[in-house]
């Protein structure tokens, strides 16, 4: 596989994990995309532009299979009563909650891992070496942790 398919699959699967709870649309689009990008692994493109073209691709399927299954869909009475109110209701105070407590650096770290994002790209990200950059996340949590059992 090449390395631009291999960082570019790497992005969508953090898109895909970021996105899981929050977008159903986006998860699956990304998730889409990520079988499209795979099917060509000998691709050597910019990264950009395979991540670009792969969601495109994938949002192009997903709105002809909406216009196909918005004719031909059953009637599934059961699945307006499922939501997922709670979880909504809980991340939204999870943060709001790490919003007011924390410091915009804790928070930017927390979203960063939150994401996937391995300890060498935080420590790009903040300019620092590896370790304290593990350190500073490992910090982060802790305040994350404490705010939350104080609140």
């Amino acid at each position: 596989m090449n390395d631009n398919i291999a960082r570019a699959a790497a992005i969508l699967q953090a898109r895909i994990f970021y996105c899981e709870a929050r977008d159903y649309w986006r998860t699956e689009q990304a998730e889409e995309a990520l079988n499209i990008l795979l099917a060509r692994p000998t691709s050597s493109a910019d990264t950009g532009y395979l991540v670009r073209n792969a969601l495109s691709d994938a949002r192009k399927k997903l709105v002809r299979r909406a216009a196909i299954y918005g004719t031909h869909a059953p009637a599934i009475d059961w699945l307006e009563n499922q939501s997922h109110d709670d979880f909504e209701a809980l991340l939204v105070e999870t943060t709001d909650l790490l919003v007011r407590c924390l410091d915009p650096q804790d928070q930017c770290l927390l979203e960063l891992a939150f994401v996937g994002a391995a300890a060498n790209e935080l420590a790009k990200a903040s300019h620092l070496p590896v370790p304290r950059a593990r350190e500073r996340l490992s910090r982060a949590r802790t305040r994350a942790r404490a705010a939350r059992e104080a609140a």
